[in-house]
């Protein structure tokens, strides 16, 4: 397994079939408007079609070393801390549209050509 070094102790990456080939563990989760957290089904580093609101994930390598406060002395797991994230709604999209009249190279000439030989109303 890749390993690299961290100020607490060696962060170990996940590695071949394990955790499905991806080198860290996320956890993703998403505020209800009644401040709880509902996991979501993402498993990778992305999450996608999230609508407005609270996002936090959270990470975790093949030691079983997550985002968190560590006790220094003794390395152990005080508290979490997820990384949180408002996402907002974007501003509404303004579109102004203006008519044209588009014509096809050579068709005004085949049209005033229809035009002379067209009898009259």
């Amino acid at each position: 397994m890749e390993s690299y070094k961290s100020q607490l102790r060696e962060v170990l990456l996940f590695t071949g079939t394990a955790n499905g080939g991806r080198p860290y563990k996320y956890t993703w989760k998403k505020q209800n408007p009644n401040g709880s957290w509902q996991l979501l089904p993402f498993e990778g580093d992305t999450a996608m079609n999230l609508s407005q609101g609270r996002y936090a994930i959270n990470i975790e390598d093949a030691h079983g070393i997550k985002l968190g406060r560590y006790n220094t002395h003794t390395n152990t797991l005080e508290a979490l801390t997820d990384v949180v994230y408002e996402l907002r709604e974007p501003d509404p999209l303004t579109l102004s549209l203006e008519k044209q009249m588009l014509l096809v190279e050579g068709m005004m000439e085949k049209l005033r050509q229809f035009l002379q030989v067209a009898p009259s109303l």
